[in-house]
Parts: C-alpha cells; sequence; structure tokens
C-alpha cells in the first residue's frame, strides 16, 4: 500500500502546502501517513458515502446510488473486517433513506 500521498504531489505544490500556516497540519497529517492509516480510510469511506447519498436527493444522474459499490469496494480493499462491517452498516442505511425518499415521492427508477 502507497504509505505517503505526499510524495505524489509535485515539489512546487509541497513548497506552497508549507509555507501556508492553516495548511501545515493538513500538509504533516499526509506526510505521516494518515490517509493511508486503516482510521483516516474508514472516515474518508464514511463521509464520501454520506455524501453520495445527501448529493442523490438532489440529482440521481450525477449522483447515482449504485456508485455505493465503489465505496464497498475501496473498503473491503483497504478495511480490516470490523472497519469494513461498520462501513456496510452505513452503506445499507444510505441506501435504506434513498428508498424511503423514493417511496415518499412515488417516483420509480427503473420503470419502463
Amino acid at each position: 500500500m502507497l504509505q505517503r500521498v505526499v510524495h505524489l504531489l509535485p515539489r512546487r505544490v509541497r513548497a506552497a502546502l508549507r509555507r501556508v500556516p492553516i495548511l501545515v497540519r493538513g500538509y504533516r497529517w499526509l506526510q505521516e501517513g494518515g490517509l493511508t492509516r486503516e482510521r483516516g480510510m474508514f472516515v474518508l469511506l464514511v463521509l464520501a458515502s454520506i455524501g453520495i447519498g445527501v448529493a442523490a436527493t438532489f440529482s440521481e444522474t450525477w449522483f447515482p446510488a449504485s456508485a455505493l459499490v465503489l465505496i464497498v469496494l475501496a473498503g473491503g480493499l483497504a478495511l480490516r473486517v470490523r472497519a469494513l462491517s461498520v462501513l456496510l452498516v452505513v452503506v445499507v442505511a444510505v441506501l435504506v433513506a434513498d428508498a424511503l425518499r423514493l417511496a415518499s415521492t412515488g417516483s420509480a427508477r427503473g420503470s419502463w
């Protein structure tokens, strides 16, 4: 697994991140490998799944509920079993909320 995401950034971007006082903490977190740790990846995936669920209420064409499959796939590759099970519960909750919203509006996605 990639240990440090910071090395993927160009040198000038890294230098600019080190000069801005507000961004220094985030830069250090990335430099220490915070995103590649299980906790950071778990938080990122949970926020992404909730974000997709909220965005799906505004536009189903840009943010389909099937995009949550990518979240589960990334979680399956990066997380351990306990964190993955919690992520699956969050994804199921987002899907149930989406189904309830569709049932309340009376629209069906796959109708011909």
